[in-house]
């Protein structure tokens, strides 16, 4: 694969891309550039400084809308380039660091308030971003965002926007085993931990005066999917559940031999079974269950899953389903996936969807904690 461009090898991520708000252009034109994936970083990050040179050309002009979208622009493509690397190393540390120095950026032109914070959970803290509307002081209601295995909240800060201009806000949170508690503080991902930090972010969120006690709601995406439907399955104060991209069980495709090797490295990495957790895998599996406990989701709930997706079947979403005792809205993504991959891809028509699949999802949420309905 030395001369061989992996633009076409890797199409199948850029539905994932485009959705975090990277433009298909930088997408396609670094992706060109890639014939191994050693050159996966350095072409990522080639195009992240062209962007984090025009933001402070920017900056230094006063521009400060130009800045915000700019650094952003460079935040994302240093996401993008630290992304697959499932490794314990300098490298990995010091692009993820390139990301949260843009981020500080990002945040520090953002037009509506978007806070930092660290939330106190046992030995540790959960760094944190709170995207708030931008009118007055509140208070409002609020989605706790848990997210899947290989982000981290510096991702979805577009969907901050989608939440801020509903009227709610929205808690983007690095849980134990994501983004900065992973790589820099090397906490690792064990579902039952990451469950128990779900009720800490709500007490948290309720604790505060700018937001409704009561009105804070839980979003599960991909990975996360299975956590954010555990966390309402074992707390039943949260006044709704979203799910988008419903995972109930921990199987890909048909067999346990078609799990591609990229897939179990990465929860390898994440779970620490790869640095001497050793049985955190299997661990990881396990807990994956929802039938381990009799604990129910007891708000309403809305799950939102592709009719044709090549790993997750539609029993999927079916499952997860009858495990609420409570209104429940399913959405069927129509369609087949149009981005094509290999036989190590995950096709998702969800996120290639994503344009319509948010706002319709974010829409719920806020006839849910707004009682607009």
């Amino acid at each position: 694969m030395a001369k061989l461009s992996i633009r076409d090898l890797a199409r199948w991520m850029i539905p994932r891309m485009t959705m975090a708000g990277c433009n298909i252009t930088d997408i396609e034109g670094t992706l060109s550039k890639i014939t191994s994936s050693d050159e996966w970083p350095e072409k990522w990050e080639e195009t992240a400084l062209k962007y984090h040179t025009l933001a402070k050309e920017a900056e230094r002009a006063s521009h400060r809308a130009t800045a915000y979208e700019m650094y952003f622009y460079a935040m994302i493509y240093y996401y993008e380039g630290q992304k697959i690397l499932f490794e314990e190393s300098e490298r990995k540390v010091r692009l993820y660091r390139q990301v949260l120095e843009a981020y500080d950026k990002v945040l520090e032109f953002c037009p509506y308030p978007a806070e930092k914070v660290q939330i106190p959970y046992g030995d540790i803290e959960l760094p944190a971003i709170l995207h708030k509307p931008p009118h007055g002081d509140g208070p409002f209601p609020c989605l706790l965002f848990i997210q899947g295995m290989d982000s981290s909240k510096e991702e979805w800060q577009r969907w901050g926007e989608y939440a801020i201009e509903r009227g709610f806000a929205l808690l983007c949170v690095d849980t134990p085993g994501h983004g900065e508690t992973r790589h820099l503080h090397r906490a690792t991902l064990d579902i039952k931990n990451l469950i128990a930090a779900g009720t800490v972010c709500r007490e948290y969120l309720e604790a505060r005066p700018d937001i409704i006690k009561g009105k804070v709601g839980v979003l599960g995406n991909c990975l996360g999917s299975n956590y954010g439907f555990q966390i309402a399955m074992h707390d039943h104060q949260f006044a709704c559940c979203l799910i988008i991209l419903a995972i109930s069980e921990f199987r890909v495709k048909t067999s346990e031999k078609d799990v591609p090797k990229w897939f179990v490295d990465m929860v390898r990495f994440f779970t620490g079974d790869s640095t001497g957790k050793e049985g955190a895998f299997e661990k990881y599996r396990n807990d994956f269950r929802l039938d381990q406990t009799r604990e129910r989701v007891k708000c309403n709930t809305h799950l939102m899953h592709p009719e044709e997706d090549n790993w997750l079947d539609w029993g999927q979403v079916e499952i997860m389903a009858s495990y609420v005792d409570a209104a429940v809205k399913i959405t069927p993504v129509k369609g087949a996936p149009v981005f094509e991959g290999n036989i190590m891809s995950h096709l998702v028509p969800i996120y290639e969807q994503s344009h319509w699949v948010i706002p319709v999802a974010f829409d719920w949420v806020q006839d849910q904690l707004l009682n607009i309905h």
